[in-house]
């Protein structure tokens, strides 16, 4: 809902308020998706004027679909946009939650429609979810019910094979992982290229990122997650550089768990979440402290901060996150 449908969206536009061509569509998944699970990809359009005309059909007939089948778990993970709400309705789950894992109330340009309607699905639902501290205080002071964390995940085995552990030593490569790249303070990943070190993205290309550089930046596509931990494994450093911003104050990197997995050094901006993890990583939160941290790597990075890194992320694997979330969602059904 944050976009304009492509003319390729427009075009099953037709098909989809007939109920064909749903769930069919995974052409555009970067992922294999897994058995038993079904992608439905809809052509909503964002909350503007004229939305509803093309919007309601599509959601009619997604949610008479879905009452049909013998599915028993619709997860949304559009915007909490209008048309979402509707959808919810609609569809009349026997138990719901919202997970929110974005600030939208701070994020320039947001639809005030959004606002509104993410306000009234967090009322309308059973349970509500936060990630991050800030999100989770935040809508603690909203509602008039209790506000849980659902924090982000990680394959700790997987991403334990990416440390070499001579990455101290070596001091040399410096990186960062996914997208959002317009959420970060490049000024921070400049000074460390203009430091001499090789500063690495993994991730969709992005040339206004780029151009902020003076020196060549090492930048690699996107890979499969299966293959992400030997695509950092040259990595010696990864920094989780964000621009100071309200927005950003809301965010725990998805990939944060994935990087104490790592074991390797990880240098964070101070965000709030960031006071509960003093031990493990270093927060910079300016091109000078940057040099600071990074001279400074020798003496803090021992080997009980690497235990503990890894000892932080086994506790956030996958199984152990679906089993708490599980266990809450059959609280609510009891």
């Amino acid at each position: 809902p944050q976009r304009t449908p492509a003319l390729s969206d427009l075009r099953r536009l037709p098909g989809l308020v007939r109920g064909r061509g749903i769930g069919s569509d995974h052409t555009d998944l970067a992922v294999p998706v897994p058995e038993r699970v079904e992608v439905i990809n809809l052509p909503l359009v964002p909350p503007v004027l004229g939305a509803p005309l093309l919007n309601d059909p599509i959601i009619e007939r997604l949610a008479a679909t879905f009452r049909k089948r013998s599915s028993r778990i619709l997860w949304i993970t559009y915007t909490p946009a209008p048309a979402m709400l509707k959808l919810l309705r609609a569809v009349k789950p026997a138990t719901s939650a919202y997970v929110c894992v974005h600030n939208y109330r701070a994020t320039p340009g947001i639809n005030q429609a959004v606002v509104e309607s993410e306000q009234q699905i967090a009322e309308e639902v059973d349970e509500v979810f936060c990630d991050s501290k800030f999100l989770h205080q935040a809508w603690s002071r909203r509602l008039s019910r209790p506000v849980r964390r659902l924090m982000p995940a990680c394959d700790p085995g997987a991403f334990r094979r990416a440390l070499r552990g001579d990455e101290v030593q070596t001091r040399r490569v410096i990186g960062f992982f996914g997208g959002s790249f317009k959420e970060l303070d490049l000024e921070i990943y400049r000074r460390a290229a203009d430091l001499g070190y090789e500063v690495r993205f993994i991730g969709p290309f992005d040339h206004d990122v780029k151009k902020h550089f003076n020196r060549e930046l090492d930048w690699r596509p996107p890979v499969e997650p299966e293959n992400l931990p030997e695509a950092i494994r040259d990595i010696d450093i990864l920094l989780l550089a964000y621009r100071k911003s309200l927005r950003n104050d809301g965010v725990l990197p998805a990939k944060f768990f994935e990087c104490l997995a790592t074991g390797k050094p990880l240098l964070i901006s101070p965000l709030p979440d960031m006071e509960d993890y003093g031990e493990v990583v270093t927060t910079v939160d300016s091109p000078q402290s940057l040099e600071e941290c990074l001279a400074d790597l020798p003496r803090v990075e021992t080997t009980t901060r690497v235990e503990k890194r890894l000892m932080i992320a086994a506790e956030a694997s996958w199984d152990r996150r679906l089993d708490d979330f599980i266990k809450d969602l059959k609280m609510l059904r009891s």
